[in-house]
């Protein structure tokens, strides 16, 4: 492990022949850095000056992937987080925790591990409850990319009974989402959201993805994100498990796992693993993006 710097916060930087990854070390907990061996920039959005507002004082969202727990309200979800992480080296990666505020008793955790055979992260985020009453909630997995790339969500096409007379399929709105957005571009197989850094209106979208994957284009490079889906089990925001947001600043590629009652004590575990392909020259348009999905086998 190195030691690096993100916007004047001290960071500890994990590497291996395919990639490096960037954690601040006392706040978050936050991966804010994901470069590619070979390439120059990060791959995730950086926001060292964007905040939200919140009963506590400002959240500030550096950029990156965060966890969060849903459903989603100020009281809850934007408890400041800019100091108390204690990070520390595992033998494949390392451990990032944040003890439970005094506000939702909530504790958080990110241990990232680095496979060695390939350019891939295996993420694996914990809340834990350390209050004196049951919580429900959901754990909600965050990662944020800069303007210009486009979210792959793909959707089911079979039928889901053997008749094939029920619905297979749904899409969830926010308030502020509007159906004539350019953004958004509604395939069978896929829906793509476009992310514009002239687009200042805010979009979200999000649904019920069986395939257990999702997926963002952008800066030469395919970041494939997987996890276990749960679709008979009770999911936040109308029953989602994957979900986007954008707005000029940045999208949001997001997982959800099943509401779930949190007693004292227990701990509640969501695992994401990303794989990193690289795409060069590939155009965002649904023709390129389908061919080449089919020759990762996704």
């Amino acid at each position: 492990m190195d030691s690096g710097d993100f916007h004047g916060l001290p960071t500890t930087i994990l590497r291996n022949e395919h990639l490096a990854l960037e954690l601040l070390q006392e706040a978050g907990p936050r991966i804010v850095r994901l470069i590619p061996a070979g390439a120059d920039s990060n791959l995730f959005a950086e926001l060292p000056g964007v905040h939200l507002p919140s009963p506590y004082g400002p959240y500030s969202l550096y950029g990156g992937h965060r966890l969060w727990h849903a459903p989603e309200h100020p009281a809850r979800t934007y408890v400041p987080d800019d100091r108390g992480v204690v990070l520390q080296g595992t033998p494949a990666g390392a451990r990032m925790q944040l003890p439970a505020d005094e506000y939702t008793h909530i504790a958080k955790t990110l241990e990232v591990q680095l496979p060695a055979d390939r350019p891939a992260v295996v993420v694996r985020h914990t809340l834990r409850n350390e209050g004196h009453w049951p919580v429900e909630l959901a754990a909600w997995a965050i990662t944020q990319f800069p303007p210009g790339g486009v979210a792959i969500l793909p959707q089911t096409t079979t039928p889901l009974d053997d008749a094939g007379l029920l619905p297979n399929r749904q899409l969830t709105l926010w308030p502020y989402t509007r159906w004539e957005d350019a953004r958004l571009e509604l395939e069978d197989d896929y829906i793509l959201v476009h992310s514009h850094a002239d687009m200042a209106n805010k979009f979200k979208i999000g649904y019920m993805n069986r395939y257990g994957w999702s997926a963002h284009l952008g800066q030469g490079y395919l970041f494939c994100k997987r996890t276990d889906s749960w679709p008979v089990a009770s999911h936040p925001d109308m029953g989602c498990n994957t979900e986007v947001y954008t707005d000029e600043r940045f999208l949001e590629l997001e997982t959800l796992s099943p509401l779930t009652q949190l007693a004292p004590g227990e701990e509640l575990h969501h695992v994401e693993t990303w794989e990193i392909y690289a795409a060069p020259n590939l155009p965002h348009a649904d023709y390129a993006i389908r061919d080449y999905l089919e020759t990762l086998q996704l």
